[in-house]
């Protein structure tokens, strides 16, 4: 418990910052010096995921902040094309979507159209065999990454086990 506490302590004084036009916002880096880097990665967890992996409540003022940056061009690493438009990663080609970013920024809301808008990309990415890839050119979705990505595979299972549970079934 002590450990969590500080932990706490430490998000809310050095993991946040102030940005003009925004509002407070959780920052992916920081050297806890005031050099903040604000971005997301498309992997799980992330900030976009935040409630998704119980850090805070979906209508969080500081998470809602941070998930308009993080699923806005403002992003660095967000990206869109013809096909897809989502969180992308600095380990694969610049501009190439993430699936599993996708998945992410679904699981972690309460928005029916953002997660339908998300399964319609998703089933667009031209998976194989129902697979996910770790990512894909989000203008030519034929052009991906690894043909089979586990952790993504695992996160669109629950992504569709849990649209079915709460009725928001897309099939």
């Amino acid at each position: 418990m002590t450990l969590a506490a500080q932990v706490q302590t430490a998000i809310e004084r050095y993991g946040r910052t102030w940005v003009p036009n925004k509002g407070w916002m959780y920052v992916y880096e920081t050297d806890g010096y005031g050099r903040d880097n604000l971005m997301d990665d498309a992997n799980i967890p992330n900030l976009t995921t935040l409630p998704y992996i119980g850090w805070c409540a979906t209508d969080d003022p500081v998470y809602l902040n941070t998930r308009r940056f993080t699923l806005s061009s403002a992003d660095p690493y967000y990206y869109s094309g013809k096909y897809a438009a989502n969180l992308g990663s600095p380990h694969t080609p610049k501009g190439w979507v993430w699936p599993i970013g996708m998945m992410g920024a679904a699981l972690s809301t309460r928005r029916r159209a953002e997660i339908e808008n998300a399964i319609n990309m998703l089933d667009a990415s031209d998976t194989l065999n129902g697979l996910m890839h770790e990512s894909i050119d989000p203008n030519d979705p034929s052009q991906f990454t690894r043909p089979d990505f586990g952790w993504a595979n695992a996160f669109w299972a629950d992504l569709l086990f849990r649209t079915v549970e709460i009725g928001r079934a897309h099939v």
